[in-house]
């Protein structure tokens, strides 16, 4: 079943939409482009302020609907940008609910980085998520095993009979600098560039921090390396164009360094790291939904 289960819901009633199939959907948001193309479909603003307190709810029950939901939406956008965000077809949405039913699984992250990107995501959408973090070196084969995690975001592929492991996200380091800072304008660099007298790091002692923590060791004989695990000292410090720090390709997202900040990626190999999705391949069935949202928060 592709859609939602769609009610347009005034004063405490609920209208059904009705279902249909994502092709003919597609083809009345198509059918709707033509008639606005040819002039014949005009968006009027007393219909809109007439419908402001009109609410939609959805009860999305797969993955096949969330991508469906999703596709819907941003097509409309596309062939309506005068329909603001709060809008849906001329419906104002104060409130909209959409949750995944059935999907129970427990997440484990042997790092700090894919965590704080993606559970903000998948909690959108499930609000009951179970996630933890765990600290690495674990046998996680035995996490799994023991059920004690449905799901892992390793950092290592674990080659086992009885689990899936693929690709998931792959992480690297950036050097972060003052836009005004004479190395600014590269677009590479290597940390063990003899211009870099100086670098501050935050670290967590997460997985990737501590596979990093030998190639710092090696690089203290040229680069003077002060770490931190104070953020507030850290955000502090690096307010100072002087300072030059780092991040990764994940934290860039969450974590704001200052808007006047350049980021170069760093070209040594032992700044990245590869973080795997795995599970028992008899849960895969159980679990496709949420790993299917799990590999779509990685976007």
């Amino acid at each position: 079943r592709f859609p939602p289960h769609l009610y347009f819901s005034k004063s405490g009633r609920k209208i059904p939409v009705g279902k249909c199939s994502m092709l003919r959907s597609v083809g009345v948001l198509l059918l709707l482009a033509f008639l606005k193309r040819q002039n014949r479909l005009r968006l009027h603003n007393k219909y809109l302020k007439k419908h402001r307190n009109t609410s939609v709810h959805l009860t999305l029950t797969s993955s096949d609907e969330w991508t469906y939901f999703l596709f819907s939406y941003s097509l409309l956008f596309f062939f309506f940008p005068e329909i603001s965000k709060p809008q849906l077809l001329c419906l104002h949405m104060p409130s909209v609910s959409m949750h995944f039913t059935g999907i129970q699984s427990r997440l484990g992250f042997c790092d700090q980085g894919p965590m704080w990107y993606c559970v903000p995501k998948l909690s959108v959408v499930n609000e009951q998520l179970s996630y933890d973090y765990y600290t690495m070196p674990l046998e996680e084969e035995v996490l799994l095993r023991s059920g004690r995690y449905d799901i892992l975001v390793s950092s290592d592929y674990l080659d086992a009979p009885d689990i899936v492991s693929r690709p998931f996200l792959h992480e690297k380091k950036y050097l972060s600098v003052a836009a005004s800072h004479p190395l600014a304008g590269e677009t590479s660099i290597s940390a063990r560039d003899p211009r870099i007298k100086s670098i501050l790091l935050f670290i967590l002692n997460g997985t990737f921090d501590k596979k990093q923590m030998p190639f710092w060791d090696s690089v203290k004989e040229q680069t003077n390396i002060t770490t931190t695990t104070d953020y507030f000292l850290f955000s502090q410090m690096i307010k100072d164009p002087k300072i030059i720090t780092t991040t990764t390709e994940l934290v860039k997202h969450y974590r704001n360094d200052g808007s006047d900040r350049v980021l170069i990626p760093l070209t040594d190999p032992n700044l990245t790291i590869d973080y795997h999705i795995s599970y028992l391949k008899s849960e895969e069935q159980r679990l496709k939904e949420m790993i299917l949202l799990l590999e779509h928060s990685a976007e």
